[in-house]
């Protein structure tokens, strides 16, 4: 790769550096969107960023001075750390472009590294950090299992690959329904965290912890328009909250005002969000000059003469006119008939007509130019890798999957006596560097550098294959199949390949199948937003059990049950899932006993199935069953014990029964700040939950002591901008507006309503509720006009964000109405 060239971009290095300075200081938070096309240098500036970081280490370094890996779309330093030394800032790079699997996949992967990091973060707490020392540690301690496929709790046991962590608590419902059942605790119509996942809030929630307690962290996303929903989550989350925190992005013009949590995010962030183009200079607070300019003859003549040192000055200035991107440039020099001719003389001669002969000035263009000129075997390679890929074979069974294994390529080759290329070892070398078309996952899997390069291989590779085989696909995809079956554990990649070749006809035998969808359901894990997928696989494996009803060992098919029995719940259908919770239970007592953790768990999914269903007193009994249960077998202080006991009361108080509810919340408090401690968050959640319900009672100064106790507690804890605070927050303000206390709770709702602008957005659902409550205070303390300003504006808003028929759209519309005629403004 060329050495850093141009003056715009070096200066722009500058100003980040500048930044990081400035968010590590004062405790800010920056997000610096880099918006050029496609090879313009945007990522090259990124990586210069960290050189000039790394740079600025004193001895002995803890990071590697350059992130070395010659893939131009590397942003993970890699290399040894010198003896003695530790990190005084964390670097997170992700590459959008090079990240592969299902996005919980690709965010434990991505998450891997803050695993790697955190036991020398960890040293840097212990020898100084005073008291923000503890929030650092708390966070380092969850690291090493957000990264790694870890376990899913079922009432005290342990189902490995089936969820996220043993360290992080978890309760007999799961992990997606425990956060279904604290968003019910917590008494929030809306999540904060809407459409998430487990992983990718509690990622946000580490590494905003390791912000509040000062330590300053760098996060660099390449590609960010191919982000997933997690990274963005992810992404979104730590720019609304975070703190001593520098994010850069690259993407291509316009790409993020296509996406609209983008548009919004650069919005609400104001001058905290920096967008810097290509067409003109980047401006204040940058340096004079920085940006991502075109790039002037001078600093194009140096990459050319980075690869040929002695070019003929004619032919530099032919392709300095031709190509104005840098990427552009580089390809050609890397171009094999001119490396061959050129390269170990380091000279180039270059004519006006071949060089007009050259692909136009489009990487897509030149990568084709590139395809062309690779050796036919090794071109007849790339197509069956393009072929055998899962998603290649099966768009929904493959999802997320264009990556393939060598051996089972070689294999595939093999077998079918295709013409081999092990005699083009010097050319397969060749193609991995930068501009190669093969890029290592690990050990075992290859993938495609960039996209272009699938889409070229794939398309050209039907063509290549079809005049080596006649009916090529039906001989590769039966020879993959071959393959893959021989495995007799299948990973991750394995497994999707072999339920894309299901779909296709190709393997029919259920017992393969059903342990390789056992597997994908296990990488997927809880995850909310792929509920859909989840149940499609779960619904297969029934199916091909009930063929072959000893196709999977029973902790399996206990595993791949809880999974799909929760995705159907979570997929809206609450009344099938205790259907199929009553089988599970009938099943698990009559093989591992009534007493079994997995039974118990059974019956809890059971009874909130039945609560989400509208069956409260069959939901009640069930809980009260469940709590006795578990009384006896784990013992009245266990977690889940105390877990069960809080749904329950949840249960009675929706179901009218608020007396009973009230006296077990206050049972509930007592253990649990006897056995975990007066601030931890499941205390606090119940003690939100009793204020809610003695305020439902008609209690209301109770509830708005106990509302004001839990929010100096939660923000004394958890911090003002984490969600719950905003939301206790939010429910005192209720409680006073209730009370009569109208001055009091305008104040709050006016300090809520800014906050989470800030960290949710303009037009958050819950920002949203929060101007209505307001305008409806000031109302009732005869702010009228005030009131009626609020409200035209939250009804715009509420009509363009959630639709004209949405019940807050309506709710608001009669609010307005209901005031402009109090105010005498009838018509």
């Amino acid at each position: 790769m060329s050495r850093f060239v141009g003056a715009s971009r070096v200066a722009l290095a500058d100003g980040l550096v500048a930044l990081f300075d400035d968010v590590r200081d004062s405790g800010g938070s920056r997000w610096i969107s880099l918006e050029a096309p496609s090879g313009w240098g945007k990522t090259r500036v990124g990586r210069e960023f960290y050189a000039r970081l790394a740079g600025g280490q004193s001895p002995p370094r803890y990071w590697p001075e350059v992130i070395a890996d010659p893939n131009r779309k590397a942003v993970v330093p890699t290399g040894d750390r010198q003896s003695g030394s530790l990190p005084d800032f964390l670097w997170w790079g992700v590459s959008c472009s090079d990240r592969h699997g299902v996005a919980i996949e690709a965010l434990r992967s991505d998450l891997g590294q803050l695993e790697r990091h955190a036991p020398f973060v960890d040293l840097v707490c212990r020898r100084g950090r005073g008291l923000k020392e503890k929030a650092i540690q708390g966070a380092l301690s969850t690291w090493k299992a957000l990264a790694v496929p870890g376990a899913k709790h079922l009432a005290g046991t342990v189902v490995p690959g089936a969820g996220l962590a043993s360290s992080i608590v978890r309760t007999a419902a799961g992990a997606a329904r425990v956060r279904r059942q604290e968003r019910r605790l917590v008494g929030q119509e809306s999540p904060v965290d809407a459409g998430g996942g487990d992983l990718a809030a509690q990622a946000v929630e580490q590494l905003c912890a390791l912000g509040s307690a000062g330590f300053p962290v760098v996060v660099f996303i390449e590609d960010v328009h191919l982000a997933d929903a997690e990274l963005l989550e992810v992404l979104e989350g730590l720019l609304r909250r975070g703190s001593h925190l520098l994010v850069v992005t690259t993407t291509w013009p316009g790409k993020l005002d296509e996406v609209p949590e983008f548009a919004g995010l650069a919005r609400d962030l104001g001058e905290r969000a920096l967008r810097v183009g290509h067409l003109v200079a980047a401006g204040p607070p940058f340096p004079d000059g920085a940006g991502l300019v075109a790039l002037d003859a001078a600093d194009c003549a140096q990459i050319v003469r980075a690869h040929y040192p002695q070019a003929d000055s004619a032919t530099v200035g032919f392709l300095v006119d031709r190509y104005s991107n840098p990427l552009a440039l580089e390809l050609v020099c890397a171009m094999p008939r001119y490396r061959e001719q050129f390269g170990q003389r380091g000279d180039l001669r270059i004519s006006a007509e071949d060089i007009d002969s050259l692909p136009a000035a489009t990487i897509e263009g030149l990568y084709r130019d590139y395809w062309s000129q690779l050796p036919e075997r090794l071109r007849l390679r790339y197509a069956v890798a393009g072929a055998i890929s899962p998603e290649a074979i099966n768009f929904e069974g493959g999802r997320g999957h264009r990556t393939w294994s060598d051996a089972v390529l070689d294999e595939v080759i093999a077998g079918l006596k295709l013409p081999t290329s092990a005699d083009l070892a010097g050319a397969v070398g060749a193609t991995r560097d930068a501009y190669g078309w093969v890029a290592h996952v690990d050990e075992y899997l290859r993938r495609w550098a960039e996209t272009d390069q699938y889409d070229i291989a794939t398309d050209d590779g039907r063509r290549i294959l079809n005049r080596y085989l006649s009916d090529a696909r039906r001989k590769v995809l039966g020879a993959v199949a071959s393959a893959v079956l021989r495995d007799p554990a299948p990973r991750s990649h394995s497994a999707r390949t072999i339920v894309a070749l299901h779909a296709e006809g190709y393997i029919v035998d259920p017992a393969p199948v059903s342990a390789a969808i056992a597997v994908v359901l296990g990488d997927l894990g809880y995850d909310s937003a792929r509920a859909s997928e989840r149940r499609r696989l779960y619904e297969l494996f029934g199916e091909l059990r009930e063929r072959d009803p000893g196709s999977v060992d029973a902790d399996t098919d206990l595993a791949v049950r809880f999974n799909g029995i929760d995705a159907i719940a979570t997929a809206g259908r609450p009344d099938l899932a205790a259907e199929q919770y009553r089988d599970l239970i009938a099943h698990t007592q009559d093989t591992l006993g009534p007493d079994h953790p997995d039974t118990l768990t059974s019956a809890n999914n059971l009874a909130l199935a039945l609560r989400d269903a509208g069956r409260a007193p069959e939901a009640i009994d069930i809980y009260t069953r469940v709590i006795a249960d578990q009384t006896r077998v784990l013992g009245p202080d266990h977690p889940d014990t105390l877990t069960s006991a809080n749904n329950l009361a949840l249960t009675l108080r929706d179901a009218g029964r608020v007396p009973e509810a009230i006296d077990i919340y206050t049972r509930v408090i007592a253990d649990q700040t006897r056995v975990l401690g007066t601030d931890h968050a499941h205390t606090l959640t119940t003690r939100n939950n009793l204020a809610l319900t003695l305020w439902g009672a008609g209690r209301i100064l109770e509830a708005a002591d106990l509302h004001e106790q839990v929010l100096a507690d939660r923000t004394r804890v958890l911090g003002t901008d984490h969600p719950d605070t905003l939301t206790s927050a939010n429910n005192l303000a209720l409680a006073l507006w209730a009370s009569g206390r109208v001055s009091e709770a305008i104040d709050i709702y006016t300090q809520v309503l800014a906050d989470q602008t800030r960290i949710l957005g303009t037009d958050h659902p819950q920002t949203l509720t929060t101007r209505n409550n307001l305008a409806t205070a000031l109302r009732d303390a005869d702010r009228v006009p005030e009131a009626i300003d609020i409200y035209t504006q939250v009804l715009a808003d509420q009509t363009r964000v959630l639709g004209t028929d949405h019940p807050q759209t309506l709710t608001t519309r009669n609010n307005l109405a209901t005031t402009l005629r109090d105010a005498g403004r009838v018509t």
